[in-house]
């Protein structure tokens, strides 16, 4: 490695670590806490920069094998989910900073989903603030409405206009008086944050279009006429949710998994477990997963999650038997 590379490395390693022990030190990991607001901040902001990939790969392994990036993932995941908890105080709701993210992000995800006003989705890892379930509406009633450009002109990077328009957007009355088929079932674990998501969408009038169930994943009987599935990147089960989704399929029908994950050799790595690995095994083993699309965010894009499509067929008796 050349020595600016060297360099490099050696400011990524010290960056992160730094990171870790100023979160590790704090008793209170919610928005409350000005430093963590502004060790968050920073820390999406890093891994986001477009790094040498040579200094950032040898960073990324030397943070695994020290414990530095399972520790920074825990705490991360315990401050969003603070963070979410926060926000979703009724009061709270349309504050969320991050809603341009997540809306972007949505964009993409129901281009690959193929979204229309009568799909019936299941989002696994709903959290106290389904934000993903709610955007994903918007979507869709944007498009239903010849309004996606609108919404599209509210998310531009560095335009200060965009801001202010995306929160006019927000409040707008017809995402909730939007006459449709479309369903979105928010799944959560934890009863407080299943609670918690009730009140914040009852808040924003759109409990009708997007429904709650406090169940794990791994349990959830799965309604009749969805077969569309998010699994969230702080779902720490994956194989377990999919196989019982998997499960519950007829032989000879089809379901659609949107698995979010992190590319494992970028920095945004440091923020979640990536799936990759696992979900290539699980279509290795597994008859009729077949892997569709990837997405990955841009060099430059604030995003932070990658996006896994894959199909599931559950085979007919007969071909289990030529198989075999």
């Amino acid at each position: 490695m050349k020595r600016w590379q060297n360099r490099r490395f050696c400011e990524l390693v010290s960056h992160v670590t730094e990171t870790r022990d100023v979160l590790a030190r704090q008793s209170d990991l919610s928005p409350r806490n000005a430093i963590v607001n502004q060790k968050l901040t920073e820390l999406v902001r890093y891994v986001t920069l477009p790094h040498n990939q040579a200094a950032a790969r040898r960073a990324l392994q030397a943070l695994s094998e020290s414990g530095v990036t399972a520790d920074l993932r825990t705490l991360c995941q315990r401050a969003e989910f603070q963070l979410e908890l926060f926000y979703s105080d009724p009061g709270r709701v349309l504050d969320f900073p991050y809603i341009d993210h997540y809306l972007k992000l949505a964009l993409k995800e129901s281009e690959l989903a193929n979204l229309n006003s009568n799909s019936r989705v299941v989002f696994v890892g709903g959290g106290p603030l389904p934000w993903t379930p709610l955007v994903l509406t918007i979507v869709q009633a944007a498009r239903a409405q010849g309004m996606l450009g609108e919404l599209t002109r509210c998310l531009v990077d560095n335009d200060p206009q965009a801001e202010a328009q995306l929160t006019k957007v927000i409040h707008r009355e017809f995402w909730r008086d939007w006459p449709s088929a479309f369903q979105i079932l928010s799944v959560e674990k934890e009863p407080e944050a299943a609670a918690q998501a009730v009140k914040a969408l009852t808040k924003l009038g759109m409990q009708d279009h997007v429904q709650v169930t406090q169940v794990d994943g791994a349990h959830l009987v799965v309604p009749p006429g969805f077969d569309t599935f998010f699994i969230a990147s702080m779902v720490t089960e994956k194989e377990r949710v999919m196989l019982n989704i998997m499960s519950q399929v007829a032989p000879g029908n089809e379901v659609t998994f949107l698995v979010r994950s992190v590319d494992p050799v970028n920095m945004r790595a440091l923020l979640y477990e990536p799936a990759d690995d696992l979900l290539e095994d699980m279509e290795a083993c597994i008859p009729g997963l077949t892997w569709v699309d990837t997405f990955l965010p841009e060099n430059g894009s604030q995003l932070i999650n990658s996006v896994h499509v894959y199909k599931y067929r559950r085979p007919l008796e007969s071909e289990t038997e030529a198989a075999a």
